[in-house]
C-alpha cells in the first residue's frame, strides 16, 4: 500500500519541474477567475511543509536539505522575490509561510500575493530543471577520459 505522506523536498525530482510548472498555470487560473483544482499547488506545498516543518522546541529545519535543494530554493527565492537570505532559518521561515499561501491560495483574492505565488513556482520550475540539467552534465564521464 503506497504512503499518503508527502515526500520530502527534493530538487533532483523529475516531476519538480512539472509540478511547480502546473502549480504556476492553476495560480494564473486563479489570477483570472478560472476554476482550478490547484491539486499540483498543493503538492508542493505539502513537499516545502513537510522538509521545512519544526517540531515543538525544535530549533532549525525537521529534515535536512541536500545541497542541490537548498540551492534551487535559494535561487528560487532569489530570483522570484529579488531578496536575499542570510540564514537556514529564514530560508525555512520563507518556504513554510509559502508552503502556507499556497495551500490558502483558493482563498486569497489579493493579485499581487498570487502573483508572487506564480511567479515563486515558475522561478522553482526553472532553477529545478536547471540544476538537474546541471548535475547530469557534471556527472557525464568524459570522451577522453578512460
Amino acid at each position: 500500500m503506497p504512503s499518503l505522506q508527502p515526500a520530502e523536498f527534493r530538487a533532483l525530482d523529475p516531476d519538480l519541474p512539472s509540478i511547480a510548472a502546473l502549480a504556476a498555470a492553476e495560480v494564473d487560473d486563479l489570477i483570472h477567475h478560472r476554476q482550478s483544482a490547484v491539486n499540483n499547488l498543493k503538492k508542493l506545498s505539502a513537499l516545502l511543509a513537510k522538509s521545512f516543518e519544526r517540531g515543538e522546541g525544535q530549533v532549525g529545519s525537521k529534515y535536512f536539505l541536500d545541497p542541490n535543494s537548498v540551492n534551487v530554493v535559494v535561487s528560487t527565492l532569489r530570483d522570484a522575490h529579488a531578496g536575499g537570505l542570510s540564514s537556514y532559518d529564514e530560508l525555512a521561515e520563507t518556504s513554510l509561510r509559502l508552503a502556507g499561501q499556497m495551500r490558502a491560495a483558493t482563498n486569497i483574492v489579493e493579485e499581487p500575493l498570487l502573483a508572487n505565488l506564480k511567479r515563486f513556482c515558475l522561478a522553482l520550475s526553472k532553477h529545478s530543471l536547471a540544476s538537474m540539467a546541471g548535475n547530469h552534465d557534471a556527472s557525464t564521464a568524459s570522451e577522453y577520459k578512460r
